[in-house]
This record gives C-alpha cells, structure tokens and sequence, in this order.
C-alpha cells in the first residue's frame, strides 16, 4: 500500500496515464448484472473477453516454462474481475458530504481480469480490453498480485454472503489506491488489498465507499497543498 508522503513525487505525472484506464462495472447483491448500477458488464462483452483471453492461455503456459513440462496442469479461466477507476478531481470535487459514491467511477466497461488457475491455484492474469474497435490482451502475468485479489476477494465474499462474481477493482489514481468492491443492499463497499497506516483501513474489511472517498479526499487535499507550497 502506498504511504501518504511517498505519493507525492509521482502525483502530476501519474494522472496524465492513471485518469485513462478502463472501467468495467460492478454487479448488484446478488452477483446479476443491473443497468442501472454504472460498471455493469454486458454477457456478449464479457464473452468476447472471454474467447480473447482463451486464446492467450497458450502464451501464458510459455511464459511459465511450461510448454513441454510433462504433468503440467491444464490452465483455465477464474472468475474476472472488471476493472473501474475514480480521479483526482472525482474526489477533491465531491458534493458535500460524499454525495453519491457511486458516480465518481469512471470507466468504459471494456476492460476485465481474469486469474488464470493451474491446480486450484492463481499461477497468472490476463487482462484484456478493447482497443480501437477490436478486442485485445493487454497484459499478462503478474501472479502475486493476481492471487492477492483473489484471496481478498473469496474471505470477503465469504464474510459477506456475497457471490465472488459481484466484485469488481476500483483504482484511485491520486493519493493512489486499489481496492475490490462490491453492492450490497444497493449500497457501494470497497475492500482495502492490503493494510492502509494512512487511512486505518484493514484488508479485507468492508467499508462504506462514501467513508473511503471521504479519507482520500483529505489526503489528496493535503497532497495538493504540498504540490502548491513545493519550490519551483
């Protein structure tokens, strides 16, 4: 997790890349899509991904040296995690007292992670979106990370009675954060990734997103301060 001060550096020149990243959308209580909830990925959508990401498993089996491993396990799709971000400017512009949480993400619905699985277990991701009218893989690898999410994302849902397919990611481009989240009772939480010392927040704890934008929004104040009293 990024600390509050070590932020600061990269704050102007993150934003030029981090406010362009894709959004897919979150589910409703009970893991079914819902229109009306923004981040909401159509079933034809996510069958493209789908069928783009199948055809990169071969890759991915390269990429772990195990092409000609004999007993190497079959790899298959996990449960995809759609992508949403929210800006700077989302969180120092809130109304009044958070407003609704819900409409500072941001996003095209165009872009979804998948954990690849071997054996019951994360060995990869792959990421795909689209790019100029087509249909891409956009990255893959990233094991750690990859498995992170996924065992974050299974201890809450078990927490919470909440299918696994409800959750989605939410990247705070500035003071940087990623987080799962998920609707509950029409209601948006965020799940921390890992242990914030900044905001006090837990991994894998449920918090109302209203609560989380509100603490960022703080320290991005007290970033923006800085950057405005900084020389040069």
């Amino acid at each position: 997790m990024t600390k509050n001060g070590a932020i600061l550096p990269a704050l102007a020149v993150g934003l030029l890349f981090l406010e362009m990243l894709p959004m897919a959308r979150p589910a409703d209580k009970d893991g079914k899509k819902s229109a009306a909830l923004p981040g909401v990925l159509d079933e034809a959508a996510l069958m493209k991904m789908k069928e783009t990401a199948q055809r990169t498993l071969p890759k991915v089996r390269q990429s772990l040296h195990q092409e000609e491993a004999p007993g190497a396990g079959a790899l298959s799709l996990g449960q995809p995690l759609p992508s949403t971000w929210v800006g700077l400017n989302d969180l120092l512009n809130q109304a009044p007292g958070g407003g609704e949480p819900v409409s500072l993400l941001h996003g095209s619905g165009e872009s979804v992670r998948f954990p690849v699985i071997q054996n019951d277990s994360v060995v990869s991701s792959i990421s795909c979106g689209k790019w100029h009218g087509e249909w891409k893989t956009t990255a893959y690898g990233d094991s750690a990370y990859t498995k992170l999410l996924t065992t974050v994302r299974k201890n809450n849902a078990d927490a919470e009675g909440v299918p696994v397919t409800a959750y989605f990611t939410v990247t705070v481009t500035a003071p940087r954060r990623d987080y799962l989240a998920f609707y509950k009772d029409n209601k948006l939480f965020m799940v921390p990734i890992m242990d914030d010392p900044v905001t006090g927040f837990k991994a894998a704890q449920s918090i109302p997103a209203g609560e989380v934008f509100s603490q960022l929004r703080k320290i991005a104040e007290e970033q923006a301060d800085q950057l405005k009293a900084a020389p040069g």
